[in-house]
């Protein structure tokens, strides 16, 4: 009792889904678990800014998880179709560099062994899923649209495993895992941007470039990426060296940076299929959809793989 004047009058309340499709798939991939623990030993050291916990409840018998929250950002700067200005969207990226690098393998911080790899059991399921979520789009939506995800999607059900062993190779660091635009909450304090980085329940351990092409390949429109893309990974590429990682020149952010967008474009091929409650989610899905072909398409993403994977 004596704590609760020192509480803010705001807070936000977490809950598991309620979509029974959209809560089994947060249970087979243990994502409540993974954002308890995250909350319970990592918030407080990550090295970027995400809300403070004050109630972290989780019942591994039910996978129910109760979190309450601070209340953060700005609601001019909420949901996952708002735009982002261009200052923001490089303050994003210096988060993701300042996170990579606080974590980067040999550096500094060392992943806890507890945080799925990206190329290990817990994710590796998602090539059979992408394979399912592909033959099903195509009955449902004009591939003819999509010519970058057409050319590339055949061969997934080959190369997504070893996409996921070439991203979980050393180098590695913690990424986030679903960085994008309606996780990034903006504030102005004091004339100045700052932003928080909330849900943490894909956490994972793979290279940073995945959440680098992931986040610009469907989170801001094809004309900023195509625009700002050099110059952000430039940046994100200069912070990284300015935090002590070695052995890890440009050219190889730059082939890790395509691979990440074939990666991740299965995730914009499957958002388009789950269920997303509402008119904004299903928007957010096709815009996704379509900055994420554009990206394939532009970076001749299908070529590398080709001359990569074999």
């Amino acid at each position: 009792l004596d704590a609760e004047p020192m509480l803010p009058s705001r807070m936000v309340l977490k809950l598991p889904a309620t979509s029974g499709a959209n809560r089994a798939m947060a249970e087979n991939y243990d994502l409540y678990r993974t954002e308890s623990r995250f909350y319970s030993e990592l918030s407080g050291m990550i090295g970027v800014q995400t809300p403070r916990c004050f109630v972290n409840l989780f019942d591994g018998d039910t996978q129910n998880l109760t979190l309450i929250l601070e209340d953060v950002g700005d609601e001019r700067w909420r949901g996952p179709l708002r735009p982002c200005t261009d200052e923001q969207v490089m303050m994003a990226v210096g988060e993701l560099a300042r996170l990579h690098g606080t974590w980067w393998q040999g550096i500094s911080k060392t992943p806890p062994s507890w945080v799925p790899r990206l190329d290990g059991q817990r994710w590796r399921p998602q090539a059979r899923m992408f394979t399912v979520a592909w033959s099903n789009f195509i009955d449902e939506e004009r591939v003819d649209e999509l010519p970058g995800l057409g050319r590339l999607a055949p061969r997934f059900a080959v190369d997504m495993d070893w996409l996921q062993i070439r991203l979980g190779s050393e180098p590695v660091t913690l990424v986030h895992g679903d960085f994008r635009i309606s996780n990034l909450l903006f504030q102005v304090e004091n004339g100045r941007d700052q932003v928080w980085i909330i849900d943490w329940q894909p956490l994972m351990v793979a290279r940073g470039a995945y959440d680098l092409g992931y986040f610009l390949s469907q989170s801001i429109s094809t004309a900023q990426r195509r625009s700002l893309e050099h110059l952000l990974l430039a940046n994100y590429h200069s912070t990284l060296l300015q935090l002590g990682v070695r052995d890890y020149d440009f050219q190889e952010l730059w082939s890790d940076y395509r691979l990440a967008i074939a990666y991740t474009a299965s995730y914009a091929v499957a958002t388009s299929l789950i269920d997303l409650v509402n008119d904004a989610g299903r928007d957010y899905a096709r815009q996704a959809l379509r900055r994420a072909d554009a990206a394939v398409t532009d970076l001749d993403v299908a070529d590398l793989v080709d001359r990569l994977a074999g």
